[in-house]
């Protein structure tokens, strides 16, 4: 009698190990996707903030120069304006 009450309670140690360590793997397995996700995700929304801001960074030297050379520096820095807050409403998007 006392041999099987000591079997049964090793079984059911057993029985609530193996489920608690199958759902330990299994929340690490889903805890490890969700951040391999969201690493991805804010790796890309990074390299097109920096790619974005780099093209900011052209544009507006190239703006610069033309307003220099020109007279027609209003227009330009509204051309300028405008582009920049088309393409950074297009980026959010795409």
């Amino acid at each position: 009698f006392f041999s099987s009450f000591v079997l049964f309670f090793v079984f059911l140690y057993f029985v609530c190990f193996v489920v608690f360590f199958f759902f330990f793997v299994l929340f690490c397995f889903f805890f490890c996707v969700v951040c391999f996700f969201c690493f991805f995700f804010a790796f890309i929304f990074c390299i097109c903030f920096i790619s974005t801001l780099f093209f900011y960074f052209l544009l507006s030297l190239l703006f610069c120069f033309l307003s220099y050379f020109s007279s027609l520096s209003f227009i330009f820095f509204l051309f300028f304006f405008l582009f920049l807050f088309s393409f950074s409403f297009f980026s959010f998007f795409f």
